[in-house]
């Protein structure tokens, strides 16, 4: 993805919606332009659904490895068909008032209008059902709240403190601030064990630095090249998984 200006867009979901629903987050994902464009969904039609986006969303964005079928990747990835963007909108189409781009382009007649069966229901559904079938699935809470405390903690739940975390989850109803709120103040996350195992990416390592320094950020494009060179280029992660993160950042380069 080479478009400043979507990536720019991308950035402001994940920003405005990193505390909200887990639900919206995960549709305003789904009909992203940069995502649209990155995994081939906006040239997705019925005559050759594109499966890119619907196999991401299941294995690394939603419910892990396992926890679908190749049917279900197929059903869902023609449920998807239609949604698109243009890069030169038509007269009167809504644009981004930031960007100056199509925030979403629903094309129906792109659509794969007849019936699919996902995750064992059948209708005929489309990109939002999918959002809301893939999130009503058991492996959904389990998943986000394995990833949240990974990234926090720096370790892996046991199977009981998992089970207290889905618990919350599901208690604040996919909220993810209540959520966070509850898992910063469990006491398992102040064990002594946990103490130090969080490894830092580049990015938090210099905003850390800088602040603790009470030194403002290097110049933008000086910034840039310290964390490039430390591995984590801004807007570029080596693939749509992101960066591996943890014990990774740990390399002959930083």
């Amino acid at each position: 993805m080479r478009n400043p200006r979507l990536l720019w867009l991308q950035n402001r979901l994940f920003r405005e919606g990193a505390l909200g629903a887990w639900s919206d987050l995960v549709l305003g994902v789904a009909r992203d332009p940069a995502m649209l464009i990155y995994l081939d969904g906006a040239k997705s039609r019925p005559e050759q659904p594109n499966e890119n986006f619907a196999r991401e969303l299941f294995e690394l964005f939603t419910l892990g490895e396992g926890n679908y079928t190749e049917k279900d990747i197929q059903e869902a990835a023609r449920a998807f068909t239609g949604w698109s963007i243009r890069l030169r909108p038509k007269p009167g189409e809504a644009m981004d008032e930031e960007t100056h781009l199509p925030t979403f382009v629903n094309q129906p007649k792109w659509h794969d209008a007849k019936s699919k069966k996902i995750f064992g229901k059948i209708g005929n559904f489309d990109g939002t059902d999918v959002v809301r079938l893939t999130l009503e699935q058991p492996a959904a809470p389990r998943w986000v709240t394995g990833k949240l405390w990974r990234f926090y903690a720096g370790a892996v739940p046991d199977a009981g403190l998992h089970a207290e975390l889905v618990s919350a989850w599901q208690e604040n109803k996919g909220e993810i601030r209540p959520f966070l709120l509850a898992m910063w103040t469990h006491p398992a996350f102040y064990a002594p064990e946990l103490a130090r195992q969080r490894v830092k990416s580049p990015v938090e390592w210099l905003i850390g630095l800088c602040r603790q320094l009470e030194r403002p950020l290097p110049a933008p494009a000086l910034s840039s090249e310290i964390l490039a060179q430390l591995g984590q280029k801004l807007f570029a992660p080596p693939n749509v998984k992101g960066w591996d993160g943890g014990i990774t950042w740990i390399n002959t380069a930083s």
